[in-house]
């Protein structure tokens, strides 16, 4: 007995939304049925090699293909008023959303109220949670090997923008590397010690003067844990971005 495959809808094709339609197409339970994309030439290329899928320039156009998910893979700031046109065109009502899930805490919200609402499985891709090394370093906490955590110093470096010089004409994400690369060392900070405060602050913009292209902050828990983030896209060394961790606890030391 055949089981029927799970139809998946992607908005947004650049080289996200092709990397998880990708893995979608890989899946034995699941098909990519819908693309939505705006640019056009994008669409016609599309149309041409996805002969089985359907390409539209709308989220409206998915209403009528009966879903399961869809995978959300725009830029950050369309975020919230795609999904929120998903969720009330009632397209589907389980989400996977790229990382950030919104621009600011008030969309935010307004998306998990949404969620709320019309129910489902919902997700943000934090995929760092499930990386062998974060998911061990998690148990360990949970665990006490390292006592009672009392600092941390977290990173996370890539050098997508290395050598790059001063008021260069490269075009670098709008939202800044805080959102776009350090995000997944604030979201692993968030998992293994819970909420945490702000203190300082420090952005630096290398590439031109209206970009965070490197920042550094400070941060302390409500146990008196305090901790230290890195951030920057202008790093050598790190082709590949990398996210880490030097914990330290009353008995021992996680890195």
């Amino acid at each position: 007995m055949s089981i029927e495959k799970l139809k998946i809808g992607v908005v947004g094709f650049g080289k996200m939304g092709m990397l998880h339609a990708g893995i979608v197409n890989a899946l034995s339970e699941a098909k990519l049925v819908a693309v939505c994309e705006k640019n056009g030439l994008i669409r016609k290329f599309l149309s041409k090699i996805l002969k089985s899928v359907s390409v539209v320039d709308d989220v409206e156009k998915f209403s009528n293909m009966n879903l399961d998910a869809v995978y959300v893979t725009t830029p950050i700031n369309s975020h919230f008023p795609v999904v929120k046109r998903l969720y009330e065109s009632k397209v589907a009502c389980n989400f996977f959303v790229e990382k950030t899930l919104a621009s600011n805490f008030g969309e935010a919200k307004e998306i998990r109220e949404l969620a709320r609402r019309f129910g489902g499985v919902n997700m943000v891709g934090y995929m760092r949670r499930f990386s062998v090394s974060f998911m061990k370093a998690k148990n360990l906490l949970d665990r006490g090997v390292i006592g009672e955590p009392i600092s941390f110093k977290a990173y996370a470096y890539s050098s997508d923008f290395f050598g790059v010089k001063g008021n260069s004409k490269i075009r670098v994400p709008q939202v800044g590397v805080v959102r776009d690369l350090g995000c997944h060392a604030i979201d692993l900070a968030l998992w293994f010690f819970g909420d945490f405060r702000v203190e300082d602050v420090k952005i630096e913009s290398i590439i031109n003067d209206s970009s965070a292209d490197s920042a550094y902050f400070e941060v302390r828990g409500s146990n008196g844990l305090v901790g230290e983030f890195d951030v920057s896209w202008c790093v050598d060394g790190y082709r590949i971005p990398e996210v880490g961790f030097i914990i330290e606890g009353s008995e021992g030391t996680l890195s």
